[in-house]
């Protein structure tokens, strides 16, 4: 069985550089984002399609080249905030979130949508910056997101405090499933809506892809008999891009993307985690979420005070990849700066000691405690 080296680039959440053959979509949607921005546009952008049709990577590469490509005014650069619906709580929970983006440590307890949509909209108001709220994955399990869509597309029923108002084109994107979500959309008045189809994608676009993803995983080509058979059994069996990437994952040897355990801290005999990266994990139960940049910062000044060497980068990613899967951490990739992403961790619950190396327990001298160096602001 061939091994992946860079088996983060099979994650669901994964963002290719370059959408394969959606380029004219991204193109649609970033000057949709654009117009929006300036009142020439629609308030809202629907991109909906079949699942699998990779209506997620469209809508986010098509933000972050609107956001990358805005032209930069003087305290006023475009920002984006991104949330996965699939992963949240109707309503609240996108509001929760879509405020979480800007406040990091704010809960949502004890506010009605509505009150966290109108402190959302202050916020943005008060910054003056041009902004694109991305709500993707949507499924047929979505729930009602009329009050976050009024929200959004009338914030001036919202701040009867003032006039203005501040700048924001929303892009929701899923798929077709989500009746509920799509009839929110409906709803909302035509001149504010640009509704955007994809078509499920064709059976050769979809051997394009695996073979793209193959390429990117082994970080070489790969045989040229052994995807063949692995494009041929995608087309036979009828799978989506989504299914086609499956596949491919359970073709390759990446033992790391495995589920770490039948259920959340329960520890697997075959995986453990460095005790340094424990302790800089253990950091985001105070910090709540923080960048991948920043947790490879922490391991890294807890190995320069060991005198050790940081994680390799690959290792790092498997492990987060791993966390991820049994759900003791949620990753969110976003648009960043100069049209590249960033992504957010956040931590779901309190990661066990048990997945520390026993061998090499962490010592006094620099555990997550009150007293070591992982309590200090880093």
């Amino acid at each position: 069985m061939l091994a992946a080296v860079h088996p983060e680039v099979l994650a669901s959440d994964w963002l290719p550089p370059v959408p394969l053959f959606r380029r004219g979509e991204v193109r649609l949607i970033a000057d949709l984002v654009r117009r929006g921005w300036t009142g020439d546009g629609p308030r809202l952008v629907a991109l909906r399609g079949p699942a699998g049709s990779g209506t997620s990577t469209v809508a986010r590469s098509a933000v972050g080249a609107a956001v990358r490509d805005a032209p930069a005014e003087p305290g006023h650069l475009p920002r984006s905030i991104q949330v996965r619906v699939r992963e949240t709580r109707g309503a609240w929970g996108v509001a929760t979130l879509l405020l979480r983006g800007l406040e990091g440590d704010f809960t949502g307890r004890g506010f009605h949508p509505s009150e966290i949509m109108a402190g959302l909209l202050r916020r943005l108001q008060r910054d003056a910056r041009p902004t694109v709220v991305v709500l993707d994955d949507i499924g047929p399990g979505a729930g009602d997101l009329g009050l976050i869509f009024r929200a959004l597309t009338e914030p001036h029923r919202f701040l009867p405090e003032g006039d203005a108002v501040p700048r924001i084109v929303t892009v929701v994107a899923g798929a077709t499933e989500g009746l509920g979500v799509w009839a929110a959309v409906r709803r909302l008045p035509r001149s504010a809506v640009h509704q955007v189809e994809l078509g499920p994608y064709p059976s050769e676009v979809i051997g394009s892809i695996v073979a793209d993803r193959a390429t990117r995983a082994l970080g070489r080509t790969p045989p040229e008999a052994w995807l063949a058979q692995l494009s041929r059994t995608a087309r036979d069996r009828g799978y989506s891009s989504t299914g086609a990437v499956d596949l491919l994952r359970r073709s390759l040897a990446t033992p790391d993307l495995a589920p770490i355990a039948p259920s959340p801290g329960q520890r697997d005999p075959e995986f453990s985690l460095e005790p340094r990266l424990l302790a800089a994990l253990q950091r985001l139960e105070r910090h709540r979420r923080a960048s991948i940049a920043q947790i490879r910062r922490w391991e890294a000044d807890l190995a320069t005070a060991e005198g050790g060497r940081p994680l390799p980068a690959t290792t790092f990613w498997r492990r987060i990849v791993r966390l991820e899967s049994v759900g003791l951490v949620h990753r969110e990739v976003r648009a960043g700066g100069a049209g590249g992403t960033r992504s957010i961790v956040e931590l779901v619950g309190p990661i066990p000691e048990s997945f520390s190396r026993p061998e090499t327990r962490p010592t006094a001298g620099w555990t997550a405690g009150p007293t070591g160096p992982a309590a200090r602001p880093g």
